[in-house]
């Protein structure tokens, strides 16, 4: 049994591809509001602050998410401990908490519970928040240096908001990065469906090896090109299903098979 709910295009390309049996869930929970993704293209919350202190009067909780936890680990970023600084000055009436990977194990489950009860109003975090958090008033993200952070992750994390009854809203910070970078934040912003954008991220950096470890980067494929050639790939899976179920009436095409494997081998 293979679950997926952010599929990565190694998880996409499988599904299309492999002998898989395929059962989608392409909606939301009936409750449940569609996200808004905001691309702001300049590293800092200067232009959007007004709508945080709103959000925040009107009782919305916050993540933030870095990079980096600090600048030993990776510079010229946001990182936690500078965003977590930042905002005790910026929000002296909310409280702010903050996890990473460095806190232990009692300790972060212990933040994670004050700000699932409300105790905490913005959480800043790394990308350690990306799963298993279920937390229904916190419908707002901030996510610097966006540009860093591949589709999945963004989608994934994104995934962390809205799950109440309440609209999400994603702010993208972002003043750099390459034109794939910004690339895929258009991309973010314009798109709410995993599967768009899993095609889109497929597209863009490759399935990884099928049958490897790799997750991104092309297939070592003799013949075809696993995008272009899609539709040929999947009716092969279809007739080569055929085929194994009945062989002795396919016996003239599986000798064919044969003769042209011997070419490449």
């Amino acid at each position: 049994l293979m679950l997926s709910a952010t599929p990565i295009p190694r998880s996409l390309a499988s599904a299309l591809f492999f002998n898989l049996d395929i059962s989608t869930i392409a909606t939301y929970p009936a409750f449940r509001k569609v996200h808004k993704t905001v691309l702001v293209e300049e590293n800092s919350i200067r232009s959007i602050l007004e709508d945080l202190e709103g959000r925040l009067v009107s009782g919305d909780q916050i993540y933030v998410v870095c990079a980096a936890i600090d600048e030993s680990e990776r510079k010229g970023v946001k990182t936690v401990e500078g965003i977590y600084t930042q905002f005790k000055n910026l929000f002296p009436s909310y409280k702010i908490g903050k996890i990473h990977s460095r806190i232990d194990s009692d300790e972060k489950e212990a933040i994670m519970r004050a700000f699932n009860q409300g105790d905490i109003d913005i959480l800043i975090s790394t990308t350690i928040i990306e799963v298993g958090i279920d937390v229904h008033n916190a419908n707002t993200m901030i996510i610097y240096n966006a540009e860093l952070f591949g589709l999945s992750t963004l989608h994934q994390l994104r995934g962390r908001i809205g799950r109440g009854t309440k609209a999400g809203i994603l702010y993208l910070l972002s003043n750099q990065g390459t034109e794939e970078s910004q690339t895929r934040l258009k991309l973010m912003a314009s798109s709410n469906d995993g599967f768009e954008l899993s095609m889109m991220d497929m597209k863009m950096r490759g399935m990884g090896d099928l049958l490897g470890n790799r997750q991104s980067g092309l297939p070592h494929f003799i013949l075809g090109d696993i995008e272009q050639d899609q539709p040929i790939l999947i009716q092969a899976k279809v007739d080569a299903e055929k085929i194994i179920e009945n062989q002795n009436a396919y016996k003239d095409v599986i000798d064919i098979a044969k003769g042209i494997k011997m070419l490449y081998n």
